[in-house]
């Protein structure tokens, strides 16, 4: 049977503790959908653009959860002609309630960004910056290899492991291998500095977007860079999403990933 709202929150706050979200992050329930309206239908996606709100609509969802939180800033009016805000505008007037973990879902233990490193194969992980209170858990990873591996092998896992149409590499010894890989989906630059801070063996960084400064630096030192465009370093976690949220919600809550939630970016 549908599950109440509040008891959903309570799973996906048991999926990735708000309590691990950066303090600049807007995370959680962002908007309450209709009163007193269950959730039967959840629908995971990165972004919120108009084309999920359609896809959301059509389906009867009742739980948009929204990877990116598509209130941040805060909204000083609602509009029809920006995309933003008048996709939360639909949301709202078509009841549907809307949740985004964010930062939380990236830190947390079995998250995203644990999931982005196992990507490499098998080693010891731990937080680029541990969380005070959960030092196991915290903002970016380092994948310390059993095997220090090739690029060119890591390549071929993270091309079709995550799902990202293509990837860009900046790397002056591709023949050398690493000895760690280090990731923080999205825009990693502040966390990776963390890493290349400490001096660390060549490793490879993996992340969305960086700036040119950063790779033209840290290539020089002697790392490989891979990135995969920002939304593409978070996408395929959703179908690892669903089947860990799945187990802790009523078994006739249906949580599907978003069919019209596609990379922003293509070649041409």
């Amino acid at each position: 049977m549908p599950e109440p709202l509040d008891k959903v929150v309570d799973a996906l706050n048991t999926a990735a503790p708000l309590n691990l979200a950066e303090a600049w992050d807007n995370v959680g329930l962002l908007l309450p959908g209709r009163k007193d309206r269950p959730v039967n239908h959840l629908l995971l996606t990165v972004d919120l653009t108009t084309s999920v709100v359609a896809e959301a609509t059509s389906q009867g969802t009742d739980l948009v959860v929204a990877y990116h939180p598509p209130i941040f800033k805060g909204f000083t009016r609602l509009r029809r002609d920006v995309a933003m805000e008048n996709a939360v505008l639909s949301l709202i007037e078509a009841g549907i309630a809307l949740y985004s973990p964010h930062t939380a879902l990236d830190a947390c233990s079995g998250g995203l960004n644990d999931w982005l490193a196992l990507v490499a194969g098998s080693g010891q992980l731990s937080a680029i910056v541990p969380n005070p209170s959960t030092p196991s858990c915290g903002a970016g990873r380092v994948n310390q290899l059993d095997i220090p591996t090739a690029v060119a092998e890591l390549l071929r896992s993270y091309a079709t492991t995550t799902c990202a149409p293509y990837l860009r590499l900046a790397d002056q010894d591709p023949g050398a291998p690493v000895h760690s890989v280090a990731v923080t989906a999205g825009a990693g630059g502040s966390v990776l500095e963390r890493w290349i801070g400490r001096r660390p063996p060549r490793s490879l960084l993996v992340t969305g977007e960086l700036r040119h400064h950063d790779i033209l630096a840290w290539t020089a030192a002697g790392h490989a860079i891979l990135l995969l465009e920002h939304d593409c370093s978070e996408r395929g976690f959703l179908p690892e999403f669903k089947r860990k949220l799945s187990p802790l919600l009523d078994s006739d809550v249906q949580v599907h990933v978003s069919s019209a939630d596609r990379a922003l970016l293509t070649l041409v």
